[in-house]
């Protein structure tokens, strides 16, 4: 009778330390498969910066997205990131088929994200702008004005509801294309009649402007130089569809984009200008010479196309075969610009090294003397006439 009673005693003492102990376990598992969580996304952050250096297919981004997502099911952030994933892997899909799925599992990503985090105005904001970007408008505007509407002092919602609707009128417009802004310039009304998915193009603009004046008031362009950059090409890339190239250009020289400068002079016919600053790139080298290879090319045909009197385009383009050891085409250019200026000096050289370097030494030391006479002084010129007649003799 006494033992049972003991018994009886030490049962909720009993209950009391294994319902402890199960919670302790639960907990140490819940700690665990968060701390495995947590490795998955870090990892995948590194990797996400790494993939922006070297442009790495972002398959190993999905795997470890996916077991953060496995882990810890309710990972918003992760969840959205998934989705995210799916996009940038979308340009290597072998089909179109393979590429709609894969933008099927971003969105399913993104609403599930959407539905743990739903006051989330930045991850409702970027999620417009995917599906945006992918033709659904209408759908994407709703979803950034819900992003507006939960985070309305947010900087980062304002001025990307901005540039999703300037990129999306410069898909339609072609920007890149020079030739193609001289025809806006020509005609002010050029995007009055001008639609994407029955919504003006004025509309777009309008709200572009309202969203980047909204953006700036709450964050003036200081002290951020990544988000300065970013913004100032955005301003001018509106200002040029707007047709206010002075605007435009202002804007994108304090966002360093001497592309897009060139361009906007070309369209105003100041030819010069755009020769100028396409000058600067040539004789600067490096990653903005090569990255911007084919549109210098292309803005320097259409110069010369539209001013075949402009030497010093010539000029630049006989330096840029000249670089890419197109010879007989540098020679060409370096030709014309001579026959239209006889006094380019550095017109006369180049000649003359490649007509060196062709074992043409005759050519070579006509230009040389052309220089002399041009500049008695011009040591280089000496130097190789010299070396010239030396080696004839």
């Amino acid at each position: 009778m006494r033992m049972t009673k003991i018994r009886v005693n030490l049962l909720p003492e009993f209950l009391v330390l294994f319902s402890i102990l199960i919670i302790s376990i639960f907990l140490f598992i819940t700690i665990i498969k968060e701390y495995m969580a947590h490795k998955h996304y870090i990892e995948y952050q590194k990797i996400s910066n790494d993939n922006r250096q070297n442009r790495l297919i972002p398959e190993k981004q999905i795997y470890l997205l996916r077991k953060n997502a496995g882990i810890s099911p309710s990972n918003a952030d992760a969840i959205f990131e998934l989705g995210k994933s799916y996009i940038d892997n979308m340009p290597y899909g072998k089909s179109e088929e393979e590429k709609y799925k894969s933008y099927d599992m971003a969105k399913e990503s993104f609403k599930k994200s959407l539905i743990y985090k739903p006051t989330d105005g930045r991850h409702w904001a970027r999620y417009a702008w995917y599906i945006g970007l992918n033709g659904e408008t209408n759908e994407a505007i709703e979803c950034f004005e819900k992003a507006i509407y939960l985070q309305k002092s947010d900087v980062f919602v304002h001025s990307l509801y901005a540039r999703w609707c300037i990129n999306l009128v410069k898909s339609e417009i072609d920007l890149e294309n020079p030739v193609r802004c001289v025809e806006m310039n020509k005609s002010l009304q050029y995007n009055d009649n001008r639609f994407i998915n029955n919504i003006s193009i004025n509309s777009f603009l309008e709200r572009a402007q309202i969203e980047w004046d909204k953006a700036i008031s709450l964050k003036p362009l200081i002290n951020d130089a990544a988000f300065n950059i970013s913004a100032y090409n955005s301003l001018a890339d509106l200002a040029l569809i707007k047709c206010d190239f002075d605007k435009a250009i202002s804007n994108y020289i304090a966002g360093d984009n001497k592309i897009m400068i060139a361009k906007c002079y070309f369209i105003k016919g100041n030819y010069n200008e755009a020769v100028n600053v396409l000058d600067g790139i040539i004789n600067g080298g490096g990653a903005m010479f090569g990255e911007n290879l084919p549109e210098i090319r292309n803005l320097l045909n259409n110069i010369i196309k539209e001013d075949s009197n402009n030497y010093r385009a010539l000029y630049c383009s006989g330096e840029i075969y000249n670089r890419l050891k197109q010879q007989r085409l540098a020679l060409q250019d370096f030709k014309a610009v001579v026959k239209l200026n006889p006094k380019h000096i550095d017109a006369h050289l180049k000649l003359a090294k490649i007509y060196k370097s062709n074992g043409q030494s005759d050519l070579a030391m006509e230009e040389y003397e052309s220089i002399i006479s041009l500049n008695p002084n011009h040591k280089e010129a000496i130097d190789l006439l010299g070396e010239a007649i030396r080696k004839n003799n």
